[in-house]
């Protein structure tokens, strides 16, 4: 299997097809953006959109958010094509995630467990596999995505993995990793209120 960024100079037409396809299939309407705005990624120096591909089949792609100046980076999609699962494409692409963020802690958006029992089922095996690739969860952040389009976004946990970084995580770091967050993935601004709202259980001995 290769892994190859698709994004910036080497981005092609092709490439970005198969990838899109799958984003489609894999995820659902609430979390996706508009195909117009997954191509303006491949233009951006601070993402990478990175294809796993079998032979010249794209099997699957993962797209990570690296700001400029920040201590952190975000695992924002990762998928694998259907027919292709269970075969350690997801964990190659992870990992390649954790080795472009060059020792930053990876933060994931999860979803939480909600909904009929067979949504919960499948919400738990997601976490589950995030947590068997070293991922832990912010239990004291209530995270909220902002609304993409006319869907509701889904209940989101925020996992990360430390990545190699063994110092602890204050209130004021979270807060500004949400606030990088909202602007440069989702080309929003945060209100304090929804900040607050998100960090209201942050314990006081942690900052």
């Amino acid at each position: 299997m290769q892994l190859s960024r698709i994004s910036g100079a080497l981005a092609a037409p092709d490439d970005f097809d198969a990838v899109f396809g799958i984003y489609e299939s894999a995820l659902p309407a609430a979390e996706r953006k508009t195909r117009a705005e997954l191509a303006t990624l491949l233009k951006r120096n601070d993402y990478a959109v990175i294809a796993a591909r079998r032979g010249k089949q794209v099997v699957g792609f993962s797209v990570i958010f690296l700001p400029d100046q920040n201590t952190f980076s975000l695992l924002e999609y990762l998928a694998t094509r259907q027919g292709c699962r269970g075969q350690g494409i997801g964990q190659a692409l992870f990992e390649h995630a954790l080795e472009l963020s060059h020792g930053r802690p990876l933060l994931i958006e999860v979803e939480a467990e909600c909904g009929p029992e067979a949504e919960r089922r499948l919400q738990r095996r997601r976490k589950r596999y995030y947590e068997r690739l070293g991922c832990l969860t912010f239990e004291s952040v209530s995270y909220k995505m902002p609304q993409l389009n006319s869907e509701s976004p889904p209940a989101l946990d925020l996992m990360y993995h430390p990545n190699g970084m063994d110092t602890s995580i204050s209130k004021d770091v979270m807060r500004t990793w949400i606030t990088r967050i909202y602007s440069g993935v989702y080309n929003r601004q945060i209100g304090e209120p929804t900040m607050e709202a998100m960090l209201q259980d942050w314990p006081a001995n942690q900052g």
